[in-house]
């Protein structure tokens, strides 16, 4: 029984963490802007509107940013946020990074245009993998067995779309 309760606590966590419920609405939220962006790629080739969609999200960020800052300066004591000044101190990394997200962007809304919405955010997940490993190498996080296992258990649901 303590075994069967534990499957069920991601669950049962939805009730109790706010955490997992604003995560399922992120989830929510991804779901239906992925199908939105794979009709409007019927109109618009994918490379321009990639560009145009995080240019986009990119002007409307720093409304979310500063909008409820009030509350968080309250919240976290009066400290100031992160200045832009921290992002010119290693430019060579930011560059690289940038590069990279736009690499990501431009193969994104290309795969998007090209198979169902839902394969491709199935395949595209398994780059969790990556995260539990730098998780564990990098940043020394313990329970790597059963984070694989699950990270296994994705493997398995994108075997069985890729063969299907």
């Amino acid at each position: 029984l303590k075994d069967l309760r534990s499957w069920g606590e991601p669950l049962l966590a939805i009730f109790r963490e706010p955490g997992s419920r604003m995560m399922l609405t992120v989830a929510l939220i991804f779901a239906f802007t992925a199908t939105m962006g794979k009709a409007v790629l019927s109109y618009v080739p994918p490379e321009h509107f990639g560009a145009f969609y995080f240019v986009l999200l990119g002007l409307l960020m720093p409304l979310f940013w500063v909008l409820p800052l009030p509350r968080r300066a309250a919240a976290a004591g009066s400290r100031a946020p992160v200045s832009l000044r921290a992002l010119f101190r290693r430019p060579w990394a930011v560059a690289a990074v940038a590069a990279l997200n736009g690499l990501m962007i431009y193969t994104h809304f290309l795969a998007i245009a090209r198979v169902e919405v839902a394969y491709m955010l199935a395949v595209k997940r398994t780059s969790l993998l990556f995260g539990i490993l730098y998780g564990a190498l990098l940043f020394g996080e313990r329970g790597l067995g059963s984070h694989l296992a699950a990270g296994a258990l994705m493997l398995v649901g994108v075997a069985v779309i890729v063969l299907g």
